[in-house]
This record gives structure tokens, C-alpha cells and sequence, in this order.
């Protein structure tokens, strides 16, 4: 499970972490909460979704800049990523809108493929029904 922070930043002055090759297969089962003693406390209720939702509806990000870094907190360090808005400027929009408003909060890797990509990122994550997580 993921905690997303987007953080804009003109120079990053964070420690660099090394590279992962995903070309050699990325060998875990999930991603889970940096304390897996907690992850239950996690859960939500389809009413508490459903709240997520609609404050991410609601939410007006400030626009995307070339200065603006993702920052993913997991229990197997953190990921850091970057947006190119002048290529995908709906899509980026929409993923600080997501991240800013809470929406990734504490959601899953639900699919990996090694060596292509990792995918995650959906709010079913957080509830108590594994079989439909990827599908929301």
C-alpha cells in the first residue's frame, strides 16, 4: 500500500536512492503499509469511500508544474516520480488532483508485471473485499 505525497520543489535536495532495474522482474507480492501491524485499521467502509471520492471530486489542485515530484512512501522505501505536464497535461492533472485530495492514500499495488510495469492506485484497495480490487 501506498501514502503519496506531491510535493513541488525547485531544487531537490533529498538523497538520491539507486535505481531499481524492473527489467530483472520486481519479486514481491505487494506493496504494504510501512507497519503492517496497522493495516487493518486501514479498512474503510463503502460509506468512507464513497466520502474519499467526492472530496477528490471536489478538489482543485494548483496546476502542474515541470517542478513538481511525486513522492511514494512504502514499506519498501520510497519511489519517487515525475510528471511531464507539457506531454500529458490532463493526466497529470488529474493524478495531483487524486494524490493531493487523499485518494491514494494507503492503496495497493494491485497488479505487477516484472520487467513492464506496476500498477495501483485504486480506493477498492482500502476496503474488505480483495476480489474487487482493480476494478474501481
Amino acid at each position: 500500500m501506498v501514502g503519496f505525497l506531491f510535493s513541488q520543489t525547485e531544487v531537490d535536495t533529498t538523497q538520491k536512492l539507486p535505481l531499481i532495474d524492473l527489467s530483472k522482474g520486481f519479486n514481491i507480492p505487494g506493496i504494504i503499509p510501512k507497519n503492517m501491524a496497522m493495516a487493518n485499521q486501514f479498512i474503510l467502509f463503502p460509506h468512507e469511500i464513497e466520502a474519499i471520492k467526492q472530496k477528490a471530486k471536489n478538489y482543485n489542485p494548483e496546476p502542474v508544474t515541470n517542478d513538481d515530484i511525486i513522492v511514494m512512501e512504502t514499506n519498501r522505501g520510497t519511489i519517487k516520480l515525475k510528471l511531464f505536464p507539457d506531454i500529458a497535461p490532463k493526466h497529470c492533472r488529474n493524478f495531483k488532483k487524486l494524490a493531493n485530495s487523499g485518494y491514494y492514500d494507503r492503496t495497493a499495488f494491485h497488479r505487477i508485471i516484472p520487467g513492464f510495469m506496476i500498477q495501483g492506485g485504486d480506493i477498492n484497495s482500502r476496503d474488505n473485499d480483495p476480489k474487487n480490487d482493480g476494478l474501481g
